[in-house]
């Protein structure tokens, strides 16, 4: 057994990453969500997925719940 074998336990998991929102680019006060399960301990990877000129849009990647900040005009 090698030493990464040895501290991970069998129930060992990467700790959740919540969003971190650059807010002088996305207006904080926009937020939107949909679908996925509102009582997950969402976990968002640190780009969001769908970039746009006047949004942003982040998935859960445990249940897809999907998260939008507008743009700041």
């Amino acid at each position: 057994m090698n030493k990464t074998q040895a501290g991970r336990s069998p129930g060992h998991r990467r700790p959740r990453r919540k969003l971190l929102l650059d807010s002088h680019v996305y207006c904080p006060y926009s937020m939107r969500q949909s679908d996925g399960d509102q009582d997950c301990d969402h976990d968002f990877e640190i780009e969001p997925d769908v970039t746009q000129e006047t949004f942003a849009l982040w998935n859960c990647t445990i249940c897809g719940r999907a998260v939008r900040f507008d743009v700041w005009n």
